[in-house]
C-alpha cells in the first residue's frame, strides 16, 4: 500500500490496549484487511473515539507508521445504531464481523466482500428484522465467504462417484470438502448426516442475495442443521471449536499480541 490511503472501511475489532492508543482491525474496500493504531483513541478529548467502534462504517485515512498503520481520520458513514441498542443484533452483528477476521486474508482488495460485509450489517441495522433473520444471517454471510475464498463444499454431486443426489441418505465430508452418498461412504468413514432440505438451503443461503436469505421462511430443526454444518465447516477448515466461544461470545477486543 502507499503511504497514505483513504477508503470506505468497516471496523472489525480492536485489540486491548495496553495504553491511550489502541490497535484496530478493519475492513476496507480498497485494500482489504488493514491493521492499524489510533493513537489516543482511549483518550477523553479523543475526536476519533465515537466512529471507531465495531460494526461501525467509515470513511477512514491512514498514514504509514513504521510497524502498522497509524489512522490519521474518520468521517462516520454509518454507526449501526439499531445494533448497538440490541444485543440480539450485537450478538449477530459480532459474529459477522469475526466470521470476515477469521477468513479473509490481510491486505489482498476485494471490493465485492467489502459490500458485502456492509450488506450484511446494514441487513441487521434495519428496524424490522424476524427473529430467523438475526441468527441465520451470520451463516448466510459465512456461506458466501466459503465461496469467496475457496472453501464451499460440493453440494450438487457426491464427492465420491460424481453423480447426482437422489433420495439416499447422505453425509457432509467437512474435510473432503462435499457431500457423499451412503452407499459411497467406504467402511469406519465418519461424517455429519445432511438431507435434501438442508443442502437446499445451503444453496440458497450461498446463492440469493443476503435480504432473501434473511425473509426465507426455515423450521428451527433447519436453522439448527445450518448451523451445525457450517460449525462443521469452520472447525475442519479454521480450526474453530464447533461448540467453542467463537460462536457464543459478544467481545469484540482481543487480548494484545505481543511483537517479536
Amino acid at each position: 500500500m502507499s503511504a497514505y490511503l483513504r477508503t470506505r472501511a468497516v471496523v472489525l475489532r480492536h485489540e486491548q490496549p495496553r495504553n491511550a492508543d489502541v490497535r484496530i482491525l478493519f475492513l476496507s474496500a480498497a485494500h482489504g484487511k488493514v491493521d492499524a493504531v489510533a493513537r489516543g483513541l482511549h483518550l477523553q478529548k479523543s475526536k476519533l473515539a465515537a466512529s471507531l467502534q465495531p460494526f461501525t462504517v467509515i470513511e477512514a485515512s491512514f498514514v504509514q507508521g513504521r510497524q502498522r498503520r497509524i489512522v490519521t481520520g474518520s468521517i462516520p458513514e454509518r454507526l449501526q445504531v439499531i445494533i448497538r441498542q440490541d444485543p440480539a443484533r450485537a450478538f449477530s452483528a459480532g459474529l459477522i464481523v469475526r466470521l470476515a477476521d477469521l477468513m479473509l486474508p490481510i491486505e489482498q482488495p476485494d471490493a465485492a466482500t467489502f459490500e458485502l460485509t456492509v450488506d450484511a450489517l446494514e441487513a441487521l441495522d434495519r428496524p424490522k428484522v424476524s427473529p430467523q433473520g438475526l441468527n441465520i444471517l451470520p451463516y448466510a454471510y459465512a456461506w458466501k465467504l466459503f465461496s469467496r475464498v475457496g472453501y464451499l463444499p460440493d453440494l450438487a454431486t457426491c464427492r465420491v462417484c460424481g453423480q447426482a443426489f437422489a433420495t439416499q441418505s447422505l453425509f457432509l465430508d467437512a474435510r473432503g470438502g462435499g457431500v457423499i452418498h451412503q452407499t459411497c461412504a467406504a467402511n469406519g468413514f465418519i461424517a455429519m448426516p445432511i438431507n435434501a432440505s438442508i443442502i437446499r438451503a445451503l444453496l440458497l443461503l450461498t446463492q440469493a442475495p443476503l435480504a432473501e436469505a434473511v425473509r426465507a421462511r426455515m423450521s428451527t430443526s433447519l436453522q439448527d442443521a445450518i448451523m451445525l454444518v457450517t460449525r462443521s465447516l469452520m472447525e475442519e477448515r479454521y480450526d474453530v471449536p464447533m461448540h467453542g466461544s467463537f460462536w457464543t461470545t459478544l467481545s469484540f477486543v482481543r487480548q494484545p499480541v505481543h511483537e517479536t
